[in-house]
């Protein structure tokens, strides 16, 4: 899965053990929100207007149920999995430099197996 992925990255580029997992999620949700907003850019300006009315004033999490509506549409999934790769990339090569090259031999090798699909 995409938090596995993301986690083992985390792992191979030595970020600290317990931040891991918070920032995994605050990564997903991230994307999420970003999937979001270009998804709702598509739409009509009415089912736009629609949703956004429904976000005004939400707290992050009631935000993210909302997002979880939307979840299922093969279009916003497109762009949360485009969001994931530009993510998973800019923080690749923002830790490249930091890296060892045993880390970076590992990094280059775990991404080697990830299913082209989720690259």
């Amino acid at each position: 899965t995409t938090l596995q992925t993301l986690l083992t990255i985390l792992d191979l580029t030595k970020y600290p053990q317990a931040k891991r997992e918070e920032y995994a999620h605050e990564f997903l949700a991230l994307a999420g929100q970003n999937a979001f907003a270009l998804y709702i850019q598509d739409l009509s300006p009415e089912k736009r207007e629609a949703i956004t009315e429904k976000m005004e004033g939400k707290s992050t999490e009631e935000i993210g149920e909302l997002l979880n509506e939307y979840s299922t549409e093969e279009a916003f999934q497109k762009l949360f999995s485009q969001e994931i790769d530009l993510i998973i990339a800019d923080y690749i090569e923002e830790m490249m430099p930091e890296l060892s090259d045993e880390q970076k031999t590992k990094l280059e090798k775990f991404i080697a197996t990830i299913p082209q699909h989720q690259k």
